[in-house]
């Protein structure tokens, strides 16, 4: 037992490492660049005529990260399509 739990510490140690080191090569930082909430703001911002509550209900739920590379991943001819689902409560 004793031995499973100094394995598993070791390798939290060596995963805490690595996160770490792409942190600092800046590896997660593009990605994280790529689908920030200020890009996704900025798309969303983009649509005029969207009606108020589809607007503040697609800004509530850009703050879950796969949201926001969704909306940003989408094809420009689909965005609104898909804003007014998140809308619509979908």
């Amino acid at each position: 037992m004793t031995e499973a739990i100094k394995g598993f510490t070791e390798v939290s140690k060596v995963r805490l490492i690595a996160n770490k080191s792409r942190k600092q090569t800046g590896e997660s930082f593009v990605r994280s660049e790529r689908f920030s909430i200020d890009k996704a703001v900025e798309v969303l911002n983009s649509y005029d005529h969207l009606y108020d509550f589809t607007h503040y209900k697609v800004l509530k739920v850009l703050l879950n990260p796969n949201v926001r590379a969704a909306l940003i991943s989408v094809k420009l001819e689909s965005r609104r399509a898909w804003m007014e689902l998140v809308g619509n409560g979908y």
